[in-house]
């Protein structure tokens, strides 16, 4: 048992899943839960059903169907930039998923900040080192006090306080209401550091997050 530095109250466990008791369920989350490219596909069909309910309900026309949408969103999107509110430092770029085709593009080869792309990087990775198939688990163990769980990430990215509290209610199920019960993590997926190289301390939790299951 040792303590991670990141999170002076967070007790961090090696754990054992072959030896240690499942508790309950497991919070499976599958690889196809969001695929990248069907998520980016599926937001530009609906754009073109939101902005060009005519050209779709049009007699079959592929090429001008296609011309009308993808003009009616140029200019939906010309609008919504042009807001002041979002200032004069904005640079858009809106492709195709299917053709990679540009759709629609204002000042995209000016170098900027970027905004928070860097999920898009990580999911497009994780996909391309574990297969469209993998399945992420995070599961709930019994430690080795009476009264004790262990929480094991998995690395899933998509965890939420509803799964943990899926997690937690169906653990309670296990356990005697009259005892106090210790909640440890083991998080030993991902190896330190937790955070990248050159990054100071105070980037997070406010600029990065750290590495973690």
């Amino acid at each position: 048992m040792f303590n991670t530095g990141e999170c002076p109250l967070c007790v961090t466990w090696a754990l054992d899943p072959d030896k240690a008791q499942r508790i309950g369920l497991s919070q499976d989350v599958h690889v196809k839960r969001q695929p990248l490219v069907l998520v980016l596909s599926v937001t530009l069909l609906s754009s073109t059903v939101l902005l060009a309910p005519a050209a779709l309900a049009a007699p079959f026309a592929p090429a001008a169907s296609t011309e009308q949408a993808e003009s009616r969103i140029n200019g939906r999107l010309a609008a919504r930039i042009d807001n002041p509110r979002f200032g004069s430092d904005l640079a858009v770029a809106v492709l195709d998923a299917a053709t990679g085709r540009v759709v629609f593009s204002r000042r995209a080869n000016e170098p900027m900040l970027p905004a928070s792309n860097m999920k898009i990087i990580t999911a497009v990775n994780t996909v391309a080192a574990v297969g469209p198939d993998h399945t992420f688990r995070t599961a709930v163990f019994a430690g080795p006090a009476t009264g004790e769980l262990v929480l094991q990430g998995g690395g899933d990215p998509l965890l939420s306080a509803t799964d943990l509290r899926a997690l937690a209610n169906d653990a309670a199920k296990t356990l005697d209401p009259a005892l106090p019960v210790t909640v440890s993590t083991d998080l030993n997926l991902f190896p330190e550091p937790s955070r990248a190289p050159g990054w100071p301390r105070d980037y997070i939790p406010s600029v990065a997050a750290s590495v973690s299951p």
